[in-house]
């Protein structure tokens, strides 16, 4: 079994390239869905996130409000990181978790996308690690139209996160997307001769 982690800023192209080699039988293990449902009421995320963070992130169903923590976070590195350190060894065990029972079921070619790949300590999982990345004004428009946010709230979503020079020197492949999508699933292909 390989695993292929796959990192890169919020709108680079991970969730494309994750649906597109899915197409070709690529086993996925998704850190943001894990992490999604780890916030559900009465998980234990959940109790710590409320008592870091108070009820004002809650929604009318009592579950959190992803948007609304997301602009404390998002415009606060300590805060960001206090989440972090409540959320990512959660995640870490529920992937421990998947990746065991892909082995088991004789997977051959898995994906592990997590935008935090290297951030959650994820690395050490993976075989090969590819970072998807885009030029910022390109990354800043396509999550304003993908999440409606305000330029300010996409700018610092992009910000929270190590720069791209950081990122690209813990990955052992990058493909840029600045192209067009055709372009984009091409050097994919390539990457992963599908060709």
């Amino acid at each position: 079994m390989k695993i292929y982690g796959f990192m890169g800023r919020t709108g680079a192209g991970k969730s494309t390239a994750v649906n597109y080699l899915s197409d070709f039988g690529f086993s996925v293990i998704d850190a943001d869905k894990i992490g999604h449902n780890i916030y559900k009421k009465g998980k234990k995320a959940y109790f710590e996130i409320l008592d870091f963070f108070g009820n004002d992130i809650l929604d009318k169903d009592e579950e959190i409000d992803r948007k609304k923590l997301g602009k404390i976070v998002f415009s606060n590195p300590e805060k960001l990181k206090k989440l972090n350190e409540i959320t990512h060894p959660l995640i870490y065990n529920e992937i421990e978790e998947k990746i065991q029972d892909f082995k088991i079921q004789n997977k051959e070619n898995v994906i592990l996308d997590a935008a935090l790949l290297y951030e959650a300590g994820l690395t050490s999982f993976c075989d090969e690690v590819i970072y998807f990345c885009s030029d910022s004004d390109l990354l800043c428009k396509r999550i304003m139209t993908r999440d409606s946010l305000s330029e300010t709230d996409a700018k610092n979503r992009i910000a929270s996160r190590k720069s791209d020079d950081e990122l690209k020197k813990h990955a052992d492949f990058i493909i840029e997307n600045n192209g067009s999508l055709s372009d984009f699933l091409l050097k994919i292909k390539k990457h992963f001769n599908l060709i």
